[in-house]
């Protein structure tokens, strides 16, 4: 299987669009812009190269394919990305597109001589393609496979797939009472899960989000804790050089905060009441795009059911994510965070850890949160 490169051409990297721009391409170049930037200064260097010792038919034959490529170049319609991870050559791509090499066996050879190259070199370098029709252009117009791997681009990356809107995050939580009375101090077990939707971003106030949360258990004196939230708020992705016109995507910070209603309880040690969640986190990336540390906390005020004062959490998650270029079964669990917090609820204070995993989209970022 080919490996992905990180230059346009294996033989000769970037340097057409150094000749062009006096310097390295970047992310933001335009991607056809730089495709034919590296064709016309193929179809250059073939033009100035010495074929003295070509016959007069293998020279105009090799006149005729180099027209075929500056039409090929001036029609601007090039494969679609493949790759994953680094640009790779494509023969033809899924809408039947051909890449400049395809372009001149279909003149030389007829397309069918293109789509068997391709059934069995579909992303190879042109070093690597072993088929009669190479061997043809060779022969008949003198273009070696030096001058075809030359010619031959490779295509970036495709983008990837955008996380679904609505994601899906499991947890399990053991906390214990730090300060209850004396020869009762709770210990609870519960399992929660949760449903969350995102909306598309908005330049000045992020992600809007809308979550539904519930979670369910027991506890070392037999009651059941329960909890059930929805909450609506935004999420927003920075970098920390932004002020500085440095803005490095993967290095993202992501900031929120929600807020909603909330009814809980267990047994009477904490009596049913509603509350009011006021929730909000800063996830720092390190040391990459896929792992965050992040400091959480919130409060929560009581406005029905059993009378409390101020509840609050506080706590450190640690967060791992799948890169998005994966996510070929969106549904299946894409990444996994773990949790030290504390909480008062009622008149106990509780420590713990929850361990969570989520589905793609709950810890990751695309282009479309920024």
């Amino acid at each position: 299987m080919p490996r992905p490169i990180a230059t346009i051409n294996p033989l000769v990297g970037d340097a057409s669009f150094m000749a062009r721009h006096g310097r390295l391409p970047t992310p933001a170049d335009d991607q056809t812009e730089r495709i034919a930037t590296h064709l016309a200064f193929a179809e250059q260097i073939l033009r100035a190269a010495d074929v003295s010792h070509l016959s007069p038919s293998q020279q105009a034959a090799r006149a005729g394919l180099l027209a075929v490529l500056r039409g090929y170049i001036a029609a601007r319609r090039f494969p679609l990305p493949e790759a994953r991870g680094g640009r790779l050559p494509a023969f033809v791509d899924r809408e039947g597109t051909r890449c400049a090499v395809a372009a001149l066996v279909d003149h030389a050879a007829g397309a069918r001589a293109s789509e068997r190259i391709d059934a069995r070199f579909h992303d190879a370098f042109a070093a690597d393609i072993d088929d009669p029709a190479l061997a043809m252009l060779a022969a008949e117009a003198g273009l070696t496979r030096a001058e075809l791997a030359l010619i031959q681009p490779t295509y970036e990356q495709m983008p990837p797939p955008a996380p679904p809107a609505i994601v899906w995050q499991a947890d399990a939580t053991a906390e214990a009472a730090v300060d209850s009375t004396p020869g009762d101090h709770p210990v609870l077990g519960l399992v929660g899960g949760g449903l969350r939707w995102e909306g598309e971003h908005n330049y000045y106030v992020g992600d809007p989000i809308v979550a539904v949360d519930a979670s369910v258990g027991a506890d070392s004196s037999g009651r059941v804790p329960y909890a059930v939230e929805a909450r609506v708020g935004t999420e927003m992705l920075w970098a920390a050089g932004m002020a500085l016109g440095t803005c490095h995507r993967c290095s993202a910070h992501r900031t929120g905060i929600l807020a909603g209603v909330r009814l809980d309880a267990d047994g009477s040690r904490v009596p049913q009441a509603w509350t009011i969640p006021i929730d909000a986190y800063w996830y720092v990336p390190w040391p990459g795009d896929h792992v965050h540390v992040g400091a959480v906390g919130g409060v929560a005020a009581r406005f029905a059911g059993d009378d409390r004062p101020l509840g609050w959490n506080a706590g450190v998650d640690f967060v791992v994510s799948l890169p998005l270029r994966d996510i070929s079964r969106p549904v299946m669990p894409h990444g996994w965070h773990a949790r030290l917090g504390i909480e008062r609820v009622a008149d106990l204070t509780f420590v713990g850890l929850t361990i969570g995993t989520a589905s793609a989209g709950r810890y990751n970022a695309d282009d479309r949160d920024w």
